[in-house]
């Protein structure tokens, strides 16, 4: 009969020695307890996709950095004006969106905002085409507006925020002699942080000496020895581990300045994780958490994006088991006429269908599944009621960015690194410090030890056009 605690914690009461209770009622070392720890829970290990995909480490003298990354060569124009009748001119505004001071989410401007109206990213005597293909002549170029010329016998559309507008480039009448205006050109600065991450784990000296059942292997002996101090150690070790990862995904930037203790509000810096970043150039679609998905969906959803942000044709998708489940089905109803062969081994092996998929191809895109195991832990990012319960992301896997003319252009952009703190000799990549006065009186009098963790580090990410997020909502 299985011991009936409530939750598994319940065993650990602390005591003044062991790191698991070694009272009357739950002595862990007593000769009739089955001298095995059993891993009910798994390996409760979520680290893994940095290891696959980080491209190696990268050791940096200063805790913050930047890189500069390409903007469009041809920018889409978003921006709002009304329709003049009698082939008139028409004013229109940039969206807040298209403008020099507001880049979307990591990006700064490399030019500072408001310096000169050619900021605008259009220019007088281009060609703009509008919704419905229709065509004006930019005439005159402001801060923040621009005023366009129908050169056809259409009215110039009246056009919202979600419009897009595009440009044929410049041309100039016979005998021009005026100004042009340069390229509005503009590169476009991504920022780290590093952060300090750190853990600890401590046990009292009598506990370090007691010879119990749980076992480890000693690294420079090999034999298997037991201690609780070290399964203590082990598990913050492990967690340690998967609360870096956690930031290394999800991690946010400090903003608030305002109530945030002083040392904190000054000093304190958080890693900009990949989920921000990815949702930063606005590849952020949705599907509908009823109707689920088809392939056209998926088409539209996420190939569109790739397609329209010059993406990967190699990527990755990270999902939630809910969102491996939307995959795997859509795919299943794809092959639904004939997917499966009945009897093909001729009753001589075993017979099985399988009805995952690892990969799969779609207009030269190729996509491989990857079930995240941060997105389906009910207890962290799979909790009912988290946003990442029904959520996926893809990552580049390669380096091709654009295919023209049947030609593949290779381009040196990694998906992402991890950088740690280091200046000589002095490491903060990983460091371990045992303190205390158990073991031989180490530091001090004092019968307990502690083994502290510290690492200080910041991914980075490359191409946030390149990455992209898919989320499950009630349309």
């Amino acid at each position: 009969m299985p011991i009936s605690f409530t939750q598994p914690s319940e065993v650990q009461v602390a005591t003044s020695s062991n790191w698991i209770a070694s009272n009357s009622a739950f002595d862990m070392r007593k000769i009739v307890m089955d001298q095995r720890e059993a891993k009910v829970w798994g390996s409760q290990d979520i680290t893994g996709l940095f290891d696959k995909l980080a491209g190696g480490k990268n050791y940096v003298a200063n805790n913050f950095g930047r890189h500069i990354e390409e903007d469009r060569l041809h920018a889409v124009i978003h921006a709002t004006g009304t329709t003049q009748a009698a082939l008139g001119a028409v004013v229109y505004t940039l969206v807040a969106a298209d403008t020099i001071t507001s880049y979307p989410g990591v990006y700064d401007p490399y030019i500072a905002a408001g310096t000169t109206s050619t900021l605008v990213p259009v220019r007088v005597h281009e060609t703009l085409v509008f919704p419905g293909d229709i065509r004006g002549k930019v005439t005159a170029v402001s801060t923040n507006t621009f005023t366009v010329t129908p050169t056809g016998s259409a009215d110039l559309p009246t056009t919202i925020s979600t419009d897009e507008i595009w440009s044929l480039g410049l041309s100039v009448y016979e005998g021009f002699e005026g100004d042009l205006t340069s390229n509005n050109w503009r590169e476009n600065i991504v920022k780290w942080k590093s952060e300090i991450m750190v853990d600890m784990n401590k046990s009292t000296g009598t506990a370090m000496v007691q010879e119990t059942w749980v076992s480890f292997t000693d690294p420079n002996s090999g034999k298997t020895m037991h201690s609780w101090w070290f399964k203590g150690q082990q598990n913050a070790f492990k967690q340690f581990n998967n609360y870096r990862e956690m930031k290394w995904v999800l991690g946010e930037a400090v903003t608030n300045a305002t109530t945030l203790a002083t040392n904190y509000n000054a000093q304190y810096s958080q890693v900009s994780g990949l989920i921000p970043f990815a949702e930063s150039f606005g590849n952020t679609p949705t599907y509908d958490l009823t109707t689920g998905m088809t392939l056209d969906d998926f088409q539209t959803i996420v190939i569109d994006n790739l397609n329209k942000n010059a993406g990967a044709t190699e990527n990755s998708l990270f999902e939630s088991i809910s969102f491996k489940k939307v995959i795997d089905s859509f795919i299943r109803i794809e092959n639904m006429a004939g997917g499966i062969e009945y009897a093909a081994f001729n009753g001589k092996e075993d017979q099985y269908v399988n009805f995952g998929f690892k990969s799969f191809k779609v207009l030269d895109y190729t996509f491989h599944n990857k079930v995240y195991e941060l997105f389906n832990n009910p207890t962290l990012a799979g909790a009912i009621g988290s946003r990442y319960r029904d959520f996926g992301f893809w990552v580049p896997m390669e380096n091709n960015m654009y295919k023209v003319d049947g030609q593949t252009e290779k381009v040196d952009c990694p998906p992402m690194r991890v950088n740690y703190l280091k200046l000589g000799d002095n490491n903060r990549e990983w460091r371990e410090r045992l303190t205390g006065g158990a073991i031989n009186a180490y530091t001090n009098a004092k019968d307990v030890a502690q083994i502290d963790f510290l690492s200080e580090n910041s991914p980075q990410f490359f191409g946030s056009n390149r990455f992209g997020t898919i989320e499950g909502v009630n349309l």
